[in-house]
């Protein structure tokens, strides 16, 4: 079953940043680029350790324990030690604006 879930607002997230919530018993990371809303699970494949620590450049993010990078678009490795991709899920902004809400679609 297939569910959109709302996560949070626009203004929650400010510009090139990222926050971490929880949904559904996941922890989801949402990251603001300059090409959008994206949301990837928070566990680095390599380390399973919370990328929320980690830091973020363009569309991509770096697990600060031992600098495997992931394209937070499709969850690919860019660099490892990693070599798994992440979870990735889908985004839709619902609203105009800074009150525009972020959702999720959770489930295949």
């Amino acid at each position: 079953m297939t569910n959109w879930v709302e996560v949070c607002s626009v203004r929650d997230i400010s510009e090139r940043n990222m926050a971490k919530f929880t949904v559904e018993s996941k922890d989801i990371l949402i990251l603001r680029t300059d090409e959008g809303f994206f949301a990837i699970d928070d566990t680095c494949t390599h380390a399973e350790v919370s990328l929320s620590e980690g830091s973020i450049k363009g569309c991509q993010i770096e697990c600060w324990a031992h600098g495997a990078v992931f394209d937070v678009r499709d969850g690919s490795v860019v660099t490892p030690p990693a070599s798994e991709a992440l979870k990735t899920y889908e985004t839709k902004i619902q609203g105009d604006g800074e009150d525009a809400v972020v959702s999720i679609k959770i489930g295949e």
